[in-house]
């Protein structure tokens, strides 16, 4: 949850990476639009969502961090 929280709107993929520690799983794709996903620590099946818009993020979700 810590490194969700420091992920913000307008960050590239790289930026978002270097935060989390690893690459995400490419979930979605068209057009200018990527989703990628992360496990996380907590709860079974926590995780993160990312969405990019034109390879900076444009919003982020978050079910089951701790």
């Amino acid at each position: 949850m810590e490194e969700f929280n420091k992920i913000h709107v307008g960050m590239d993929y790289d930026e978002v990476c270097k935060i989390i520690g690893s690459d995400g799983e490419l979930q979605s794709q068209s057009s200018n639009i990527k989703i990628y996903a992360w496990d996380g620590d907590g709860s079974i099946g926590a995780n993160a969502s990312i969405t990019f818009i034109n390879d900076k993020v444009e919003s982020k979700a978050q079910s089951g961090l701790k």
